[in-house]
Parts: structure tokens; sequence; C-alpha cells
């Protein structure tokens, strides 16, 4: 819909052909909609959510009443909520309301339970997930078809698949590290650990299989064989493990609300840093820069891997359950307790994008040529397909418009 701005400053509506995906219910609202002047000039962007009857127009918290097409909707009144669409005496926007992404629903899966983590395979061939239903799922990531699923004996909290797509491993509640044949869903080999194995991850160069569990131990397995090479000790469950991508910092997040980082070649501690709340997940960006963790203290932070120096942090309405990277190191994803996926620069931490999902997000995932986006959430997973030309930032005030430069990249 296209909302024009008349000379007595009542704006009127008429509709655009795009939608954005944001219902709890799975309905495709809300519209996005433009205010223009007389002169045809773009004032600002801004999206309406329509109720399920379509009889009102409601934006966060505040609801207006409904028009029909061509009748007057102008002026809006301010509500409580700092998110609400507020127009002064000129028509002009005075509270910008938070950016909303347009991206298109590719498939989705209805499980038995909540998915607690999704992971994309390098190739783009497959998408797996683990669940609280007691099921790690194959799925094929352009059709969404489910290939295999194997039932373990308790929920699964983690899958992970290596680099060069030969293995899938799972942790589960069920105290086992597992590992698959993605193309068939053979189980390779099984390793009990006495607890609750919360994270699994493979080393970019595929050689190492490193696990952190309830009882406070990292482990490090041959992804071939199983065989146990090292573990490392810290008395306090670790929820969390991953990987740099050139292999020489291995970052842990845990119970203890302390996230640390090793040498991998020597087992040194080399920094640590305390937050509010137990850390949920931590992630290193590709080029090795930044570290980035999601705790119960409702922060997602990023931190210099090298230093451990902390760069920014956001605090958002609920726990943060997951991170994840692009693969080119652009984009920072979160998703959280408060049922919200969001989008961040890892740079500045400037929020670029938010989408809202009928549940907690669990767990979040970028395919590795940026295409896709994947959650794991009550009740289901979801996998996206991003814009070709996504408008990641958005230039506020008089004239607004979505900026892009010869590339096809957003500019300000």
């Amino acid at each position: 819909m296209i909302a024009r701005l008349s000379a007595d400053k009542d704006a009127y509506i008429t509709q655009i052909d795009r939608m954005l995906m944001c219902s709890t219910r799975d309905m495709d609202c809300p519209p996005l909609y433009q205010i223009f002047n007389d002169d045809d000039d773009k004032i600002i962007d801004y999206e309406i959510w329509f109720d399920a009857d379509g009889d009102d127009i409601v934006y966060a918290t505040e609801i207006f009443n409904a028009v029909s097409e061509g009748n007057p909707i102008m002026p809006w009144k301010k509500g409580p909520s700092t998110t609400d669409l507020v127009f002064n005496a000129d028509g002009d926007s005075e509270d910008i309301p938070e950016p909303m992404i347009d991206i298109e629903k590719l498939w989705k899966d209805k499980q038995g339970d909540s998915v607690r983590s999704v992971a994309f395979s390098a190739d783009g061939r497959y998408l797996a997930t683990g669940s609280n239903d007691k099921t790690v799922r194959c799925y094929d990531l352009e059709s969404g078809e489910e290939l295999w699923k194997d039932e373990q004996g308790s929920p699964i909290y983690s899958v992970a698949f290596s680099a060069d797509g030969r293995y899938l491993a799972t942790g589960s509640y069920d105290k086992t590290v597992r590992c698959y044949d993605p193309e068939t869903g053979k189980e390779l080999w099984k390793e009990e650990q006495g607890s609750t194995v919360y994270s699994v991850v493979f080393s970019d160069d595929g050689r190492y299989l490193v696990t952190g569990s309830y009882n406070g131990s990292v482990r490090c397995y041959n992804p071939k064989t199983g065989e146990e090479l090292w573990r490392k000790e810290q008395n306090v469950a670790v929820l969390s493990v991953a990987f740099s991508a050139d292999g020489m910092y291995l970052a842990t997040g845990s119970m203890n609300r302390t996230v640390r980082c090793y040498d991998t070649e020597t087992g040194k501690e080399l920094w640590q840093d305390k937050q509010g709340g137990p850390i949920y997940s931590v992630v290193f960006s590709a080029d090795e820069r930044y570290l980035a963790t999601g705790s119960s203290d409702y922060t997602v932070r990023c931190y210099d891997s090298e230093t451990g120096k902390q760069l920014w942090q956001d605090e958002q309405r609920g726990d943060v359950n997951s991170v994840a990277f692009s693969a080119d190191g652009r984009y920072l994803a979160t998703g959280s307790s408060d049922n919200t996926v969001r989008c961040y620069d890892p740079e500045t931490g400037e929020e670029l994008w938010q989408n809202k999902q009928g549940g907690s997000v669990y767990s979040v995932a970028f395919s590795a040529d940026g295409r896709y986006l994947a959650t794991g959430r009550s009740g289901g997973v979801r996998c996206y397909e991003l814009p070709h030309r996504a408008p990641w930032k958005k230039k506020y005030g008089p004239e607004s418009e979505w900026v892009f430069n010869a590339d096809g990249d957003s500019e300000d």
C-alpha cells in the first residue's frame, strides 16, 4: 500500500505488492507502507500490522483505527510504546519504529517439540535439526523435504556439520555425542560422556570435533573414528563451544557466566570475561576478528577475539539463545526468547533489522553462501530466503529511502 499525504495533511492508503512475514499464527503481514508528499517525494517508510480480521491496524503494542482505501487516517496519536508511529502537526514522523526485514519463508516443518539447534551443510545441500522431540533430522535445503531422521533417547541440544560435509555430529541430553553420515543417516559412532552434551563443533579443517558438557568437560575427538584425543576440565557446565576458522582459538561459554578463549596448540587460556548470566552461545566470525556471545542476561556482546576487549553489547528483551555470523562476516544474527531474530552490524553493533517469530528462538544459522537463514524455535524449524539485494540499512528522515551502491549493497 502507498499512503499519500494530501495538502491538508491527510494520508490516504493504496496497496503495494509486498508483504512481511511477522505473525505468530503464520499470517502474511504486515504490508510495507510509504508516505509521499504532493510532489511525490517519499517522506518515510513504515510497517503496519493488520489483525487477523483485517479490521484494525496494529503496530507493536499500539492499535489504530483501520480505514478503507481513500479515507483519511492522519494525524495518528502517540501511545506509551517507543515503537509507535507518531506524526507532528505537519504530518512528519517524529518517532521511528525499529526496522523490520522483508524475508521470504522458503519452507517450514512443524516437529513434535522445540527445535534446539539448526545447521547448514557447507555445500548448501542440507539443513539439520536437533529437537526436544528426541530426533535429529536432515532436510533437503531447497525443497524442505525430510530426507531422514533418527530418534535418540532424549532431547538433542546441538547439531553441526563438518566443513567437508562428510559428518553430522549431535550432542544430547542422553549424555552421548554421535556422528552420522549426512547422506544416509547412518550412525557412524557414538561416545558416552556421563553428562549432558550441550554443544558440538567441528574445526574448519575437519580434523577435530569438540564438545561441551554439563560436567564441565571440553573434549576433542577424531571425527572419523570417534577416538577421544584430549579433554579439558572447567568444573562448571560448558554450554557452548566454538573454533576460530584458522583453528588457533577455541572459545567456551559456561554456566558460571564466563566466556573463555584458549590457544588450541597449547591449551593456554588467553582471556576470559564475566557476564551477568550463563552464556548460551559463542561464535567466531570467519575472519577471526570477532567473538560474539548470547547470554541469559538478555545481552548479545561482541569481543575482539585476540585481546578479549568487549567492543559493544546490546540488551534485548529475553535470553539470547543463539548467535551466528554470516560467512562474509558482515552480519551477526541472534535468536532470543522474546520471539525475535535480530541482525547486527558486527563492527558497530547497530541493529540492522529484526523479524518476529511465533515462539522462543533457540537457534539461528546462515547458509555458507548467505542466501538462507534458518531458525529453530518452539514448535518447529523455518528456512528463509534472504533478499538478493537486502535492504540491511535504512536512511531515515525527510525523503528517506533504501540506498544501494553499484554492487547492490546498502549505503547511508
